[in-house]
């Protein structure tokens, strides 16, 4: 990918130096001419108008695949991706586009099947 203030690609190696040491990441990013405003989806199979249709006929979702954020990390520490994915570098799909959400704490019943917990005064003494 080449940047306008540069004649060759950008290293994506260079930007991981910059997010592993910088406390004014936005500053050096700038000064080093590493802003790109395109994201390289090359690799990522991207889902279509007619996926998401199809899709919504059956009730099942389509599902993204892993994606290596590293390809496009440049991008990814300046901007938000269109569907989600890599917004959160240590957990690239965690709240992407098309991605189960999960409970942060397991389910708890009365009678451990279905029943309401329920407030019982006994369990304050």
């Amino acid at each position: 990918m080449l940047n306008d203030h540069l004649s060759s690609p950008i290293n994506s190696g260079d930007c991981s130096a910059i997010n592993s040491t910088d406390k004014n990441l936005a500053e050096n990013m700038i000064k080093n001419h590493r802003i790109i405003s395109v994201e390289d989806t090359s690799r990522r199979k991207l889902l279509s108008i007619d996926d998401i249709t199809k899709a919504v006929g059956t009730g099942c979702v389509p599902k993204l695949t892993e994606t290596d954020c590293a390809r496009s990390l440049c991008y990814h520490l300046m901007y938000r991706s269109f569907d989600g994915v890599c917004n959160n570098l240590e957990k690239p799909l965690l709240g992407a586009a098309f991605r189960p959400y999960f409970r942060h704490l397991p389910a708890e019943y009365d009678d451990k099947i279905s029943e309401p917990k329920y407030f019982h005064v006994s369990s304050l003494i």
